[in-house]
């Protein structure tokens, strides 16, 4: 007699932990990563990875990059409002924008810093134009006379 086999049941086994894909997609356009989201979450890293690419059809590696172009994105719009509106605090959106955007003092298509600017000053003896109103002034330096008859 032919042994009965029973029929699969996908109810068996340890059910599965639901992800809240709203905390993951925050996590990964602040620049976290899986492993520090799935810490986050409460399940292993291979977890998070093999649910990406069960609920949405792409492996993480896409899925990370697409939320965090994202957030750059959110981010540099963030200093555009604020560079446009004076609100936020601007020390923080600096840091950010050199830190996570690669932004830095100098300027790009042949502009030069103000540093750059302050030393040209200097050089030209335009740098009292550049002293702020408290600065005290630079010290009088003796010259000859110009002769108009060149003697």
């Amino acid at each position: 007699m032919p042994r009965k086999t029973r029929p699969l049941n996908p109810k068996v086994g340890v059910p599965k932990k639901p992800i809240d894909w709203k905390q993951v997609d925050l996590g990964l356009m602040a620049g976290c990563s899986g492993e520090e989201i799935a810490a986050d979450l409460g399940i292993c890293r291979d977890t998070l990875y093999d649910r990406c690419v069960e609920e949405w059809g792409v492996n993480f590696s896409h899925y990370k990059q697409e939320k965090a172009q994202k957030g750059l994105s959110l981010l540099r719009k963030k200093q555009f409002m604020k560079a446009i509106s004076g609100t936020g605090h601007s020390e923080m959106l600096k840091w950010l924008g050199v830190e996570l955007l690669g932004q830095n003092q100098k300027r790009s298509s042949g502009q030069e810093n103000l540093s750059d600017l302050e030393a040209r000053a200097k050089e030209e003896g335009l740098d009292a134009v550049l002293r702020q109103p408290d600065d005290p002034p630079p010290p009088i330096q003796s010259q000859e006379p110009i002769r108009p008859d060149g003697e």
